[in-house]
């Protein structure tokens, strides 16, 4: 992921590392991340990039607005998927 911020769009992000192991730069700090860990940034205007340690590396990334979230969870929009036994 290439350095960047989102001082301008107030983008909030969390980052997870779903396979293999990131390095995480954040305004000059490192941060090494492996498989099952987890990192948010709150506040837009940190400076980051991140690179994969070893090939293969998956990341879920997950950006929020500014104004506070609010669910829209409904349990009525998963009766038609089949529950395992």
């Amino acid at each position: 992921m290439e350095e960047h911020d989102e001082g301008a769009s107030g983008q909030q992000e969390l980052y997870l590392v779903l396979e293999g192991e990131a390095m995480f730069e954040l305004d000059g700090e490192e941060a090494h991340l492996g498989r099952g860990t987890a990192l948010a940034i709150t506040e837009p205007s940190v400076r980051r990039s991140a690179r994969a340690v070893h090939p293969g590396t998956t990341l879920l990334i997950v950006g929020a607005g500014r104004s506070p979230f609010t669910s829209t969870w409904n349990p009525s929009h998963f009766t038609d998927i089949r529950c395992p036994d």
